[in-house]
């Protein structure tokens, strides 16, 4: 019998953040949707690929 094993060398990651901060003297903040990339390379895992858009209030 032959025995595999496969490796996970890829992740999609999606999710909402909540964040806020001072831009310009002025606080703000809001929700985000967000999908990261990652893949295995040399047996660390590195993020190739980001991605955040604003969620309108009210959403």
């Amino acid at each position: 019998m032959t025995r595999f094993v496969e490796r996970i060398r890829r992740a999609v990651v999606t999710g909402i953040s909540v964040q806020s901060g001072i831009s310009n003297g002025q606080p703000w903040q809001g929700r985000f949707r967000f999908t990261r990339i990652w893949v295995m390379r040399s047996g660390a895992w590195v993020m190739v690929s980001s991605h955040s858009l604003r969620i309108a209030e009210g959403k």
